[in-house]
Order: C-alpha cells, then structure tokens, then sequence
C-alpha cells in the first residue's frame, strides 16, 4: 500500500519513520511529526512552554515507535534535550558547567542518550530516565595517556546506544554499543571504513561507506553483513536505516552515473525498490528509500502523476 503524506511546506529534512507510522524531522530548523491525515510543527509558544524567546535553535535526534521526537535546543545560551509527542514537551536539563548537545533516541520507554560538553574538559556521553543524567562508560580509562571521551551516534527502541570511544589527539576510534549495562567493543572505525548510522535492538550497527563505495554493512562485532546493489556490474552504494529485522533501505548508481535509485535489503537480499513493488502500476516512481520501520513500512520522496511527493509504503 503507498500513501502520500501530508507534509510541511517548507525546508524538510525528514529524520524518522514511526511503527506507527508516524513520520518526523525538521521544517525550516523546527521539528514537526505527520500521520496520514495532518502534520503538526512546533512553535515558540508551545514548544518551549511560554519561555520568552525569540532566538532558538532545534535539532531533532530520533523518533520512537509510538512517533514520539528527541532532540537539543539552543535558547540564547541555554541548552537542553527535549522529547516531544506533538503537544506536550519533556525537558532534559544539563548539570551545571555542562550543555548537551547530540541529542539520540528516544527509546520506547522514553530514554534519551546525549553528549554533555563542559567548559573544560572532555565531552561524556550520558543517559536521560528520569532525574539526573547517568554516565556511560568508557571502554578504557586511558589510551596513550589521553582520556578517551564518548560521541553518541545513535539509540534504538530498546535503549541500546551506539557511538564511538576516540582520542582527541591520537584520533584511535572505536565503535560501543551500550545496552542493559553491558558496554560492547564492536572494534575501530577504520575496520569497517563506515559512518555509522544507526543501530537496532539486536545490536547491529549500519555503516556507510565513507567514500563512495559497493556496499554497505550490518555488523555486531561477530556477524558483518554487505548490503550491495541488487544488479550485477560496477555499482556504487549507499545506506540510510534499518530495522529490527536487519532490513536496510539506501540506494545505488552506476560509478559513471550520478542517477541512482532507491534499494531495499529483505532476508539478506537486495532489491530495486521501484521493480520490487512495480510502483509504475499505481503511477508511482520512487526516487529516494530514507526510513523503514518494524513493520516493513518505507519512508522516501518519489512522483506520482508529476509530481514531487513524499510516500510511505507498506511492503508486503
């Protein structure tokens, strides 16, 4: 089934894709969320509850199951994290001589990870549940002399956290995961040559290649996945999400070609999305395959009878 949604006019950058099948992101640097029938986007007013403003900045960092939005905000030299279900705000305040920023999940049950900064000092990476902020640990106290500080990447909807262990200085980069209280090594970022992009309840992280590259890859720090485009021949790749289910949507181009389309990975296989779903009978064509939920639900922007239009798509 193809839907399309009723999005903000406006900027998008469109971050999250719901089990609900709610969407999410920014339009024009504000967060907004949109079902099937109506998108709601955030204002001064109701956002930040009747503090006086008239100079703040969002960033949206993730979106629940049930289509609740995180992220930090920036309110003259305030910061703070936030979760948002499309009326009623939650407020994550830093500690003092601390501002968050990098703002992940939120988890199904709430939770936010986030980076704090001090004003001396190195950033930590944190966990938000309710009162004040609890450390994630670091894989080591010291590499080379240097204390290592913690980059939060991504949470799942179970809480695991993934980011990165590095070193200011001697740049040594290795990638965590962090759930239940158990800290994971899934080794260097250099081992996997990827930016990582998000991480399921399973503990596999999807990696992008860094550079333009044939494929990109679900590991865990045993199993190592390659997502590759789903034609024979010399093709460049690229990921975007995952689910649960270690399914990836991305998309592919030939290496002389910048016309790429979008893929999706289904039981360790890859598709061409349009030919997958013969989106041409029902006057599809899709362009883009950013997002895909639990339940097989795929978020992108694609034509439909001329013009620009953003889907959700039900796969069977």
């Amino acid at each position: 089934m193809m839907v399309a949604l009723p999005m903000p006019t406006g900027t998008l950058s469109v971050l999250a894709l719901a089990d609900k099948g709610h969407a999410g992101g920014q339009v024009n640097g504000t967060p907004f969320t949109v079902s099937e029938r109506n998108a709601a986007v955030a204002n001064a007013d109701t956002f930040y509850s009747g503090e006086s403003t008239t100079t703040w900045t969002t960033q949206v960092g993730g979106m629940n199951a049930d289509g609740v939005l995180a992220g930090s905000a920036t309110v003259g030299t305030r910061t703070f994290g936030w979760s948002w279900n499309g009326a009623a705000i939650t407020k994550f305040e830093p500690p003092a001589g601390f501002a968050i920023e990098n703002v992940v999940g939120p988890s199904n049950d709430g939770r936010i990870a986030a980076n704090l900064r001090p004003t001396s000092g190195q950033m930590k990476a944190v966990i938000y549940g309710g009162g004040a902020p609890t450390d994630i640990p670091t894989l080591v106290p010291l590499v080379n002399g240097e204390r290592p500080f913690q980059l939060v990447q991504a949470m799942s909807g179970n809480g695991t956290v993934m980011g990165i262990t590095k070193t200011e200085f001697t740049g040594w980069e290795r990638i965590f995961t962090f759930s239940a209280g158990a800290l994971r090594d899934l080794g260097q970022v250099i081992d996997c040559n990827c930016t990582l992009v998000t991480v399921n309840d399973n503990g596999y992280v999807l990696g992008a290649p860094r550079k333009m590259g044939p494929s990109g890859v679900l590991f865990n720090g045993v199993d190592r996945i390659l997502i590759g485009a789903p034609r024979a021949g010399n093709y460049n790749v690229n990921v975007f999400d995952s689910n649960d289910r270690n399914d990836v949507v991305g998309s592919y181009w030939a290496v002389d070609s910048s016309d790429s389309r979008p893929l999706v990975f289904l039981g360790g296989q890859s598709y061409d999305l349009n030919e997958y779903t013969q989106a041409d009978k029902l006057g599809w064509t899709l362009q883009t395959a950013t997002r895909i939920n639990n339940n097989r639900q795929i978020l992108g922007e694609g034509t439909f009878q001329g013009q620009r239009r953003w889907y959700r798509l039900t796969l069977r």
